[in-house]
């Protein structure tokens, strides 16, 4: 009985872990979203501008230190049709500080040109890697 009771424990922990490592409107995800398309979605004026971008609006909490092999967060972003991010989750995280603070940038960010399949703007998957250092 106590190991069907600590099984419990132990998924609703998953869980909620999981549900606090994504940013924005779940609805999105009802959508038929596209993981290739003709055109890819991009930021907006190119990825010069967003490294730029990432390096202004990412604020790492001071006390964090990384290793070469765990400072590294990927995000899965859907971009709508209208080019805005919509929807963003932690895919593997750093810590839950780190993992915010990329949630947090990810909120501020403007919108992209959206991606395009058969001549229509459509929602779209997004896998961005943010190294952090």
């Amino acid at each position: 009985m106590s190991k069907i009771v600590l099984s419990i424990f132990v998924c609703f922990f998953l869980l909620s872990k999981a549900h606090s490592q994504s940013w924005g409107d779940s609805t999105v995800l009802k959508h038929d979203i596209f993981y290739a398309v003709e055109v890819s979605p991009k930021f907006s004026s190119g990825s010069n501008d967003l490294f730029k971008f990432m390096a202004e609006t990412l604020h790492v909490p001071a006390n964090q230190t990384f290793s070469l092999m765990h400072n590294i967060v990927v995000v899965k972003l859907i971009v709508s049709p209208t080019g805005e991010v919509s929807y963003a989750k932690i895919e593997k995280g750093v810590n839950d500080e780190c993992n915010k603070a990329v949630l947090d940038m990810i909120s501020k960010m403007p919108c992209w040109t959206p991606g395009i399949q058969n001549g229509y703007k459509v929602y779209c998957n997004v896998t961005l890697p943010v190294i952090l250092f």
